[in-house]
């Protein structure tokens, strides 16, 4: 066998290793995305110095009752608590510590496939020397029962 010969069948086996599993890879990341839906958040409230020591923890609130108890608890004050009809919406609360001038934005999306709804929380920082808790309530369409819910939080300088 010439070298020539040799030559073309390693290049073509190396591509076939290479290319493969690249292609495999685009095809997987490829149905990922196309199995988010963005949803939309149908209000978001921020509050300041909410006292419970949990940060950057994200928890559901699917009930009237849960959602007093769970304010009253954290000892938020002074803001309008969201009026929200629990048979139709859901309340993600997120506790997290940040400088006493942050201002947040938060994005939602659906994975269908497996099941979960994934928050990001982007925390911009606003120059502050002090720190303080705060509570940002997010109301969405009611998160089906059998779905997770999961976060991520960017700090923006």
């Amino acid at each position: 066998m010439n070298h020539s010969k040799t030559f073309k069948i390693f290049t073509i086996l190396m591509l076939f290793i290479f290319l493969l599993p690249v292609s495999i890879l685009k095809a997987q990341t490829s149905s990922s995305k196309n199995d988010s839906i963005k949803i939309e958040i149908l209000n978001h409230v921020t509050i300041k110095n909410c006292n419970l020591p949990i940060w950057d923890s994200l928890i559901l609130i699917d009930d009237s009752a849960s959602f007093n108890t769970f304010v009253k608890s954290a000892e938020c004050r002074d803001f309008d608590r969201p009026k929200v009809d629990f048979s139709k919406y859901s309340i993600i609360a997120l506790y997290t510590f940040a400088d006493c001038a942050a201002s947040f934005n938060v994005e939602a999306v659906k994975y269908e496939q497996q099941k979960m709804i994934h928050f990001i929380i982007k925390n911009f920082y606003g120059g502050c020397a002090g720190m303080s808790t705060f509570a940002n309530f997010i109301t969405i369409d009611k998160i089906p029962a059998d779905y997770r819910i999961s976060k991520d939080v960017i700090r923006v300088n």
